[in-house]
């Protein structure tokens, strides 16, 4: 019952997301990072994506006026990737435009190692990326920054039943087809979208992985311009 209600209200809230003021889109981060989403342009969007990210957008109009916590869960087959790329994108653009309601997660459906390539590109776009010393996870952990006025994120592989992911109301979005095995449905998900991406394992070229990343990070952004200034993924900057 209570699911069904809070699914009522989000559902309510999408549909007059639009007819209310955006906040303005004002990101606070590393000079080059910054310079990095600047550049992106909208021709890295294939049209026929677009629409699995309105329930996105409209999530992310949502919480920058709700005065509870929006959640948003993100999964790829082991958080090695695709759904780390697309949390640490997510989050960050949130807490530099002052969302702090929403929360983005990531996880698995089995544990694995966050990818070199990842931590890698992260560093080459702007991101601080260093190894947390010690053993608080079970996993490599890494800390990750993308502006002096925020505390970093802790990133690391984990699976959909860890402790820190939530068992009701969260919007899920998997970054993986089902044609991959091991990308299903997560119970107590709001609302589901497929927005799926080329499995990194697969692919060997690192300009080809850059180009993947890149498209990812494209989608994201705009969509989250989109949601903040009404200002849509076919604009070019």
């Amino acid at each position: 019952m209570e699911k069904t209600i809070h699914a009522f209200i989000l559902l309510l809230l999408m549909t007059t997301a639009s007819f209310t003021a955006r906040p303005v889109f004002k990101p606070r981060l590393f000079p080059r990072l910054e310079h990095y989403f600047q550049s992106l342009r909208s021709g890295l969007i294939d049209t026929g994506r677009i629409a699995p990210l309105h329930k996105l957008k409209a999530t992310i109009a949502i919480s920058a006026k709700s005065a509870a916590k929006v959640v948003i869960l993100i999964t790829c087959p082991d958080n090695s990737f695709r759904s780390q790329e697309a949390q640490i994108i997510l989050q960050s653009l949130a807490w530099a435009n002052h969302i702090d309601k929403l929360q983005v997660l990531s996880a698995g459906y089995e544990t694995g190692k966050l990818n070199p390539r990842l931590v890698k590109m992260l560093s080459e776009i702007g991101y601080r990326v260093s190894p947390v010393p010690g053993g608080q996870h079970e996993a490599e952990a890494f800390a990750l920054q993308w502006s002096d006025q925020f505390p970093p994120l802790t990133i690391f592989s984990k699976k959909i039943d860890d402790q820190s992911i939530p068992r009701s109301i969260f919007q899920l979005i998997k970054t993986c087809s089902k044609e991959e095995g091991k990308c299903a449905d997560v119970a107590g998900a709001l609302f589901t979208a497929e927005q799926p991406y080329k499995n990194p394992a697969d692919i060997e070229d690192e300009q080809e992985l850059e180009k993947e990343f890149n498209t990812m990070a494209a989608e994201l952004y705009f969509t989250f311009r989109e949601a903040c200034l009404q200002e849509g993924p076919s604009q070019e900057r």
